[in-house]
């Protein structure tokens, strides 16, 4: 699965600055809560993709991406890029101030991405992230009838987090982008690196899906449910 991940990303690293619409806005929400508390210093962004929570103020920021490709296009802007698994990640202990990431743990086992950031984070540092969650694509799974993505539920998130982390601040965001068709909608998730399949899937049943979503007619609005966390690392694990 890593491998599909990281070629469905490097393939969509020319088109996902133009159409990450709720990443962007995501972004800026992630942007608040570092200034909020003025969190400063070396961090860590995981999933940088080509770059959205760039120029954070008064920090020194190492990107970390599975695709090559997102990595070579954070690179043009950014200093310091590194293709690394979230779940494996080459740093030594207590490495960074903070880590950061932007819609990219939903495709990472959370169990060991959270656990490996705790790994990496001084004591007392920051953990900041947003992750779509559960009831994220309702419109997809209303024309297909099933859950073809399974996104990861609030409470789950929270759970895994709180074993590690003392969760400061949490809220949920609902994001809509309205299209003219669902091809539209399927080119513009291609765009993003975003399939509608997070686990792998027959040809057969691949193709036969988007026949069906295909044939729905008319305007189509595809929902993000967005969790944005603060969290700051227990010491005592």
């Amino acid at each position: 699965m890593k491998k599909s991940v990281s070629l469905q990303f490097s393939k969509a690293a020319q088109t996902y600055e133009k159409e990450t619409i709720v990443q962007k806005s995501s972004a800026k929400e992630l942007k608040t809560f570092i200034e909020s508390d003025n969190i400063s210093g070396k961090g860590i962004d995981l999933g940088c993709g080509t770059g959205t929570l760039d120029n954070l103020p008064n920090t020194n920021i190492v990107g970390i991406d599975i695709s090559p490709k997102m990595i070579e296009k954070y690179t043009e802007k950014n200093q310091i890029g590194i293709v690394a698994d979230i779940e494996n990640l080459p740093f030594k202990n207590h490495s960074f101030d903070f880590a950061i990431s932007n819609f990219s743990l939903h495709w990472t086992n959370l169990e060991k991405s959270i656990q490996e950031i705790h790994r990496v984070l001084k004591p007392n540092g920051y953990l900041i992230l947003s992750i779509p969650v559960k009831n994220s694509f309702n419109i997809i799974k209303q024309i297909l009838g099933t859950e073809t993505f399974q996104f990861p539920s609030q409470e789950k998130v929270i759970n895994i987090i709180s074993r590690r982390f003392i969760i400061k601040k949490y809220h949920t965001k609902t994001y809509e982008i309205k299209f003219k068709s669902t091809i539209q909608m399927l080119k513009h998730l291609k765009n993003t690196g975003t399939t509608t399949y997070k686990n792998g899937k027959t040809l057969g049943k691949k193709l036969k899906n988007y026949k069906k979503l295909t044939s729905f007619k008319g305007e189509i609005t595809l929902n993000f449910e967005v969790l944005f966390i603060k969290a700051i690392r227990i010491n005592t694990i």
